[in-house]
């Protein structure tokens, strides 16, 4: 199941970073800030979309999009000044561990970090595909023609969370239906993704502030067994 297979890959990856997988809090490098599920459901998505590029806002080393599009040629933009308190990372250590992660999912594209903080204002690489990791960022920038898929990472940050479902969710699903709910994530695309073999660990046809047939992540993976929250 791609649930165990992520959690081999990561597992794999820990060892090799001397980090356990299951140090998930403290940034070093590589930074593990998902649950196996949502590693998987982000792989699942990956393979589905076969994207071409994909620009992050707030990506760190983009460890998750590494390992998701494993096995797939794609190009990655990231923002990320990279001097933000506990993410703070030197030149060399990013490009140590990107040429480690490069390495270790052997990584068909290209990948470019632009260091710096991005905002409203902030001239972007455009993509059809959009991860955005900054809870607070004004989505509505990016609601252009080409976009079809957008995953905005909110990170149980529930003020940002309460005005994003507020202000920026009735604007974004009328061109990218919200498909999935993570404890982390909020994943909107044009793209209904029946393809994508049903899971156990996913509830599905729910509804979410309005939003109708959206699934749900809600189990968390512990060790080989998922527990309910």
């Amino acid at each position: 199941m791609i649930e165990r297979e992520v959690f081999s890959r990561l597992s794999e990856l820990g060892e090799k970073i001397n980090k356990p997988f299951e140090v998930r809090n403290k940034p070093h490098g590589i930074y593990f800030d998902r649950d196996v599920f949502e590693y998987a459901l982000l792989k699942k998505i990956m393979q589905s979309l076969r994207p071409q590029h994909i620009t992050v806002l707030g990506g760190y080393t983009c460890m998750d999009l590494f390992l998701a599009l494993e096995g797939i040629k794609c190009d990655i933009t990231n923002y990320d000044p990279m001097n933000i308190g506990k993410f703070t990372m030197s030149q060399r250590d990013l490009d140590t561990n990107i040429y480690l992660l490069k390495k270790f999912f052997t990584f068909q594209g290209e990948f470019k970090t632009h260091l710096k903080i991005v905002d409203a204002g902030t001239e972007l690489v455009g993509s059809k595909t959009w991860m955005i990791n900054i809870p607070d960022f004004q989505i509505e920038k990016l609601l252009v023609a080409d976009t079809e898929t957008i995953i905005y990472s909110h990170y149980h940050k529930m003020q940002s969370l309460s005005r994003f479902v507020t202000d920026t969710m009735p604007k974004l699903v009328k061109d990218l239906p919200l498909r999935y709910v993570t404890p982390q994530m909020l994943i909107f695309s044009k793209k209904d993704f029946t393809d994508i073999p049903k899971h156990t660990w996913i509830e599905y046809g729910k509804d979410f502030f309005g939003q109708n047939n959206v699934h749900y992540i809600n189990d968390k993976f512990k060790g080989l067994d998922p527990v309910k929250n």
